[in-house]
């Protein structure tokens, strides 16, 4: 299937606007929340958030990502039964989690103060945008940016709705919010599974050799997935220890102001993979010209925005944030350009996606990841909750500057020869 060549700007427009929309919404609860729910409340909701992050990848398996690399090889497969078949490993993956969850129940309760409840909802939720993942692959895979932006703003906007009525009508503070997107996220699941259903992407008839590929594919990532967790929200319950739920509290929300940043790189790289595996593909020397080119312009841009966004960062908390949570501008400018490095990561890692080469990431990643715990435990103890900033950026940087390198040496680009002419 040949891409035109205005394809990837407007896929990164209509994703950039979706974006914009889906992402903008949790911002704009941020003031709602920080003006409900204390500081020390803040940091509870911040401990399930990490509790979620790690539960949503060892849930996935990569299936997303396994179902990104098939596409492209239909042709050879009955796409819809390995699709199917990805849907019935989530659903025991589901189980298996669960069990585990609560084999340590105890344990997550110590760490974080978070109780079984909630770690049930963190299950079901995880499970619920896995499945809308599915769908949404599928639509990004066939270029329906258009289709995807739209579910992805409703399920914000009925997250955004229930959020609210839970949080400020009920009176619930940080549960409220856990409500309300347990709410949106099972509405958006089942009607995926329609979504799917009616677009033939469903049939059940299970698969060893499709289960194997999805497995083979997906396991080598879970260290990738652990390792990005962990570097980017194992500093939450490191600061709960050292420092205290409040501190927690104003470093989640330093954090969320810092995403801004990755709304728009988020978008671009959505449009980005589709592309790049097209032109990768056809293993063309002008076309390899071109995407290093652009490499650098989007690390130009997101460098540029970093900088943007840490002058602004005083006027959006004097506008949005709560009085209370004010001193949390001071975590901005190390959480902002780590964001910067793992969205320049994010541009060079689908090389080694596309060779299958997916230990690697897995290694580096897991490697990067003690070395954050590391360098947390040790700059916290040394300069508080702002020394896990300063972590993570160190160790985004350190990540992307590691993976550029071998994904360089794997995959032959003309990184030193794409402007001459």
């Amino acid at each position: 299937m040949e891409i035109k060549g205005n394809s990837l700007v407007k896929s990164f427009s209509v994703y950039t606007i979706s974006g914009i929309l889906s992402a903008g919404i949790p911002f704009l609860i941020l003031p709602i929340l920080t003006h409900h729910i204390s500081t020390e409340d803040y940091g509870l909701l911040a401990n399930y958030k990490v509790i979620f992050s790690l539960v949503m990848p060892l849930m996935g398996l990569s299936v997303a990502g396994a179902l990104s690399r098939m596409y492209y090889e239909r042709d050879k497969i009955d796409f819809p039964v390995y699709l199917s078949n990805g849907l019935i490993l989530l659903l025991i993956n589901s189980l298996v989690i669960g069990a585990i969850l609560f084999g340590f129940r105890a344990t997550i309760f110590e760490l974080t103060q978070i109780s079984s409840k909630w770690l049930l909802a963190a299950l079901i939720i995880s499970l619920g945008y896995n499945i809308s993942l599915m769908i949404l692959t599928i639509w990004r895979l066939q270029n329906r940016s258009f289709s995807f932006g739209v579910l992805n703003v409703f399920r914000s906007l009925l997250n955004f709705g229930f959020s609210l009525f839970f949080v400020i009508t009920l009176l619930h503070s940080w549960k409220g919010r856990i409500e309300g997107e347990l709410i949106a996220v099972l509405f958006f699941a089942v009607l995926s599974v329609w979504f799917l259903y009616k677009g033939k992407w469903l049939k059940f008839k299970l698969s060893k050799k499709y289960i194997k590929d999805i497995l083979q594919f997906g396991l080598p990532l879970i260290p990738h997935s652990l390792g990005a967790v962990i570097i980017a929200f194992s500093d939450r319950i490191l600061i709960t220890k050292y420092v205290g739920l409040s501190s927690t509290g104003l470093y989640a929300v330093g954090s969320q102001v810092a995403a801004i940043l990755l709304i728009l790189f988020s978008s671009f790289i959505l449009a980005w993979i589709p592309w790049l595996y097209e032109k990768l593909k056809k293993n063309n020397s002008e076309d390899k010209k071109k995407i290093v080119k652009i490499t650098y312009s989007y690390f130009a841009i997101l460098f540029l925005l970093a900088v943007l966004l840490q002058l602004f960062a005083p006027v959006l908390f004097r506008i949005f944030i709560g009085e209370e949570f004010q001193t949390a501008q001071t975590f901005i400018s190390w959480l902002v350009f780590g964001l910067a490095f793992n969205g320049m990561y994010r541009i060079v890692v689908p090389y080694l996606f596309y060779l299958k080469k997916t230990y690697i990431v897995g290694i580096v990643s897991i490697s990067v990841a003690i070395l954050n715990i590391g360098l947390n435990i040790l700059l916290i103890n040394r300069s508080g909750a702002i020394g896990a900033a300063q972590a993570t950026c160190v160790s985004f940087l350190l990540q992307f500057l590691i993976i550029w390198f071998i994904s360089g040496k794997q995959f032959k680009m003309p990184w030193f020869s794409a402007f001459k002419k």
